[in-house]
């Protein structure tokens, strides 16, 4: 059996290491053309709709969750009378009762909002459940600090 030289090595090195590279190039067509599923993906939904006063930032497809729990996300938001309806679908095996508060919430230094759910602790077991097509009013949300909220009051411990 007859050894290849180095010079041989080196070339089908090179060979195999830029038909790698047209391969993966090839591929990589942008993370934006890949198809993502959301939390909601397969699993049957109801749609509930929250006002804010201020959205922020709050994209399309962001998450929706409960207890750090991913249980939907966000269909649209729009606005009407200077207020922010933001609509979500909720996965259905997710009973959520009146009284329920929503709040808008940053998961990253970046601002990658989301929106927490929160229970509220005192409703009793049998309360009414929030039903597709209900609103969490106005008075039952709040928008998160901001990033920009919380560098200025760390500026002023300064």
């Amino acid at each position: 059996m007859r050894e290849l030289s180095s010079a041989t090595r080196r070339g089908l090195k090179c060979a195999a290491a830029i038909g790698l590279t047209g391969v993966l190039s090839g591929c990589a067509m942008g993370l934006e053309s890949l198809p993502l599923t959301g939390p909601s993906s397969g699993a049957s939904t109801y749609s509930l709709s929250a006002a804010f006063t201020n959205a922020l930032n709050l994209p399309t497809k962001a998450k929706v969750k409960l207890n750090g729990a991913d249980i939907g996300e966000v269909d649209s938001i729009h606005a009407r009378n200077f207020t922010a309806f933001v609509q979500m679908n909720i996965r259905s095996d997710v009973p959520l009762r009146v009284g329920t508060t929503a709040e808008l919430r940053s998961a990253t230094p970046l601002g990658d909002l989301f929106v927490a759910i929160r229970p509220d602790p005192n409703q009793p077991p049998d309360a009414a459940q929030l039903h597709d097509g209900d609103t969490i009013p106005l008075e039952s949300t709040s928008a998160g600090a901001t990033v920009e909220q919380v560098l200025s009051s760390a500026a002023l411990l300064v």
